[in-house]
């Protein structure tokens, strides 16, 4: 995910791993070879970090400048633009100001206990301090222009919750409707670059577009995390109703069958793209141990949302799909930032048995409005986490209860 002339995105994520490259080596296996396409730009960008996060932990002090210098006396145009530059001064602030906040799972649990208690001299927690800390994040400005023309306002539940133009999901134009805007943003996983879509709960008059959306990126999984109702913050039904047939312009929905869970209702679709006759089928999941109302609270069943997000994502890889798994909630904010943000962390723990919920968090949130803003929310992350830990037994957290 590190293109040529580019930076790799997340200062996070080279921190991360170098971090890993670091743990394998040592001086008596000879110098480190670092290798790109020309051994110029991600190569020098590869060296400075490395070089000064050294130097930054060891004497607190940093001259980027005339290292970067000293780099192109040894190989010319080392880090040879102004993007890589700049990442350089980014991923440097990054450590100094966050440090290195991931976990290893057998960790976890004494982690969480430790942020639980009051900060010497100080009457918050270490929790509250560590959230905090994301209002301190330096993020380039991102625009979200289409989504706040006049001609896409009336798509918008909610005027606070418009997705961020480098991330929006596109629609191709139809005869219906020229408009390629839907409010739905591509959120990244931890592994796939394009593993989840967080939109709004369909409006009356966006029900044919969010079947657009589902045509056009080969969506198969859904889930759905508000309550059926016409108000403002619950979800109209956009589904025909079970053995019946609807045609959304040049999509063709059936639902074929409904199975009610203590954790969630599932329903079945077959979508049919009219134009070309191909046909897919689809699974929704409407989990139904939310809090009631529809605000941003946290879930009053924390088992059940496990369940779930296991159950999920076991029928999203059983359809071989390589389309996202698609979120939505009433604005497209809250309840999906912890769905997403927690599945995200669990896959960290199942792959590298390792976490970090403050950078899945700040990333989460750079990349949609509205996305965990609430210490109770960051705080459901830690709890739900240690929770599938010990539920799966991943590793020994140790015999205190949760």
């Amino acid at each position: 995910m590190w293109s040529d002339f580019l930076s790799p995105g997340q200062p996070s994520w080279l921190l991360r791993f170098i971090k890993r490259v670091n743990e394998h080596y040592s001086l008596d296996k000879g110098p480190l070879l670092v290798h790109c396409s020309e051994g110029v730009g991600r190569s020098g960008v590869y060296v400075a970090i490395d070089s000064l996060t050294e130097q930054l932990d060891s004497e607190g002090i940093v001259d980027i400048f005339s290292f970067v210098t000293q780099l192109r006396y040894h190989r010319s145009n080392l880090i040879r633009t102004i993007d890589e530059y700049m990442f350089v001064y980014r991923a440097l602030m990054e450590h100094a100001q966050f440090g290195d906040t991931e976990l290893e799972l057998h960790h976890l649990r004494d982690h969480y206990e430790l942020l639980k208690g009051k900060v010497r001299d100080n009457c918050r927690t270490g929790l509250e301090v560590e959230f905090e800390k994301l209002n301190d994040v330096c993020e380039e400005s991102k625009t979200y222009c289409v989504g706040a023309w006049d001609i896409n306002k009336c798509k918008n539940r909610y005027e606070c919750i418009i997705p961020y133009d480098m991330n929006r999901v596109i629609l191709l134009p139809s005869n219906a409707d020229q408009s390629s805007y839907i409010n739905a943003s591509h959120i990244q996983g931890y592994y796939r670059s394009l593993s989840f879509i967080i939109t709004q709960d369909p409006l009356p008059q966006t029900i044919w577009d969010f079947w657009r959306m589902v045509r056009e990126q080969r969506i198969t999984t859904i889930v759905m995390l508000s309550d059926l109702g016409p108000d403002l913050n619950k979800c109209p039904q956009y589904w025909p109703d079970e053995n019946q047939e609807v045609v959304y312009e040049t999509v063709r929905v059936k639902l074929k069958c409904t199975t009610h869970t203590s954790h969630y209702i599932l329903r079945q679709f077959v979508v049919t793209d009219m134009e070309d006759e191909g046909k897919h089928v689809l699974s929704q999941f409407q989990l139904t141990n939310w809090c009631p109302g529809g605000g941003g609270g946290v879930p009053d069943n924390l088992s059940s949302l496990i369940v779930a997000i296991e159950h999920v994502q076991q029928a999203h890889n059983s359809h071989l799909s390589t389309g996202p798994i698609t979120v939505h909630c009433s604005g497209g904010g809250d309840r999906s930032g912890i769905y997403v943000a927690l599945s995200d962390l669990i896959e960290q723990a199942r792959c590298d048995e390792r976490v970090d919920v403050f950078q899945t968090t700040k990333y989460a949130r750079a990349q949609r409005h509205c996305l965990l803003q609430t210490l109770e929310q960051y705080d459901f992350l830690y709890r739900g986490l240690i929770h599938y830990v010990e539920r799966y037994n991943l590793c020994n957290l140790g015999d205190t209860p949760l």
